[in-house]
């Protein structure tokens, strides 16, 4: 009698549950080495959605609010002069929102693949280093320019050992005293012999100086595929070291207390390098991982208009919004004020619900709409784009954080004495430190939306500049590090 063995039964797989932040990190690096545009329909459905409101909206303003008024039926909102003037004004405001939003959803922004060959991959850049001296890596004090000296590639790296400054010195350059947690960092940092930062990439640096005009070079793999996974490419630690020292009686202040811009070479062909369509891009042209390409002067991708908008649609982009603003908040006051008065009065037995939905729809985009033309209003008069304003906000804002550290929050008139210091030795963030400013905001008005009136509101013609070449700020130097005021061409200073 032979006995059979069962099989053994293996274990079951157990599901793999993913946390929060590891499923947003992965949608994150997907989104990274996306090279395919979203599904086309996935882009332009928004558009359907935009004209089926508005079309609905003229039904029910026009239909059902100023028809009656109009023909004076009895459960009319208002007058015939009202319905009339009413539907005047309505009309204009609809007719202009589905003109402006057709011209700028037909305009192409611009892309870079019309315009650029295909080139190799040039000089891999140099990794982002920057010297926060004795502050954590969110703040930006470090070297004056004047005191960056460049390095001689073939010495090895060497770990000079700089006396830091007293307390006393550092509160006399500050004019007054200094903040605990200040002194709390200063004290931590001195006990090091060396001073470590991290570069852009998280990858450290240890030591010496770094020169601004040329820089080190970072190791970065070559050879790479024409589509790979970019967002794990770092470069190795570099060679260069560090300092914080300065010169003695140049009268520039310590480096701690020294605004400190970044000094990469931004306008440099390595730097404006895409890696997915692999050709240097223009001036101000960004890659969109949405529509998967690079967009000319990119502002920001806009669902609503199934696209993005860029050097040459962003005049349309404001248009629309200077007629969408007025068109969503006149149609919400109208029918707010008269759905009152007819409640108040008696002269409706019963509110009507399409109405209503039209008054929560016209209100949510009426506060949308007002606020994106203000803030955009205020970027074209700064001659910059969201995305670039980004870098200026992040620098303000790490300057918020570092004048935290070193005063207390009762010392709000240090704080400012030493913003306009920092100010003084280098200009405005947004002004002099913007690498397009055109030294009013007239030009800059103009540079965008053209220099005849009648280009500010009509939707018609084309945007003044290709997006292809942009004046640069003389403040700047040819590489697109910014300068102190010192260094600016003499008729600037």
């Amino acid at each position: 009698m032979t006995s059979t063995t069962a099989a053994p039964i293996s274990p079951k797989p157990r599901r793999k549950f993913v946390g929060f932040s590891e499923a947003l990190e992965e949608s994150r690096r997907r989104r990274a080495n996306r090279t395919e545009p979203q599904p086309w329909l996935a882009r332009k459905c928004t558009i359907g959605l935009v004209l089926g409101l508005w079309g609905w909206t003229g039904y029910v303003y026009v239909g059902r609010l100023c028809v009656p008024m109009i023909k004076r039926e009895s459960d009319a909102l208002g007058s015939r002069t009202i319905g009339i003037a009413f539907l005047i004004v309505f009309s204009i405001l609809w007719i202009m929102f589905g003109w402006s939003y057709a011209k700028l959803i037909f305009t192409s922004p611009g892309y870079a693949v019309d315009h650029v060959q295909k080139t190799p991959l040039p000089q891999p850049p140099p990794s982002h280093q920057r010297n926060y001296s004795w502050y954590s890596e969110e703040s930006i004090g470090g070297p004056p320019y004047s005191n960056i000296t460049t390095p001689n590639p073939d010495a090895p790296a060497q770990h000079p050992q700089t006396e830091p400054q007293s307390q006393s010195d550092i509160e006399k350059a500050m004019g007054g005293s200094i903040s605990h947690s200040y002194r709390q960092n200063v004290s931590r940092e001195q006990e090091q012999a060396d001073v470590r930062d991290l570069d852009a990439f998280g990858t450290k640096i240890i030591g010496t100086s770094v020169s601004p005009t040329t820089p080190t070079q970072t190791r970065i793999p070559t050879g790479q595929p024409s589509h790979t996974d970019f967002s794990t490419i770092r470069p190795e630690p570099s060679d260069a070291v560090m300092s914080p020292q300065t010169d003695e009686g140049n009268g520039l202040p310590p480096p701690v207390l020294s605004r400190n811009p970044r000094r990469d070479p931004v306008l440099l062909p390595e730097y404006r390098f895409c890696y997915r369509e692999e050709f240097v891009k223009p001036y101000r042209t960004h890659h969109c991982r949405v529509c998967a390409k690079c967009v000319l002067q990119y502002d920001h991708h806009c669902p609503w208009i199934g696209g993005c908008v860029g050097a040459r649609n962003r005049r349309f982009f404001l248009i629309f919004l200077e007629w969408a603003s007025p068109f969503t908040l006149w149609t919400f006051a109208t029918l707010v004020a008269l759905n009152a008065r007819g409640s108040a009065e008696g002269l409706m037995d019963s509110i009507d619900p399409q109405q209503i939905v039209i008054i929560i729809i016209s209100g949510l985009f009426a506060f949308f709409t007002s606020g994106m033309l203000l803030s955009h209003i205020g970027l074209i008069l700064l001659n910059t784009t969201t995305l670039e304003h980004l870098n200026m906000s992040n620098m303000k804002r790490r300057e918020r954080a570092i004048l935290g550290q070193m005063f207390t929050i009762f010392q709000i008139s240090a704080r400012r004495k030493k913003k306009k210091e920092w100010d003084h030795e280098w200009g405005r963030i947004e002004r002099e430190g913007n690498l397009w400013w055109l030294e009013s905001e007239s030009e800059n008005w103009k540079a965008t939306m053209g220099r005849r009136v009648w280009e500010w509101f009509l939707p018609i013609g084309k945007a003044p500049n290709d997006g292809l070449s942009y004046p640069t700020n003389p403040r700047f130097d040819a590489d697109g590090r910014w300068r102190r005021r010192s260094e600016w061409p003499a008729e600037l200073q």
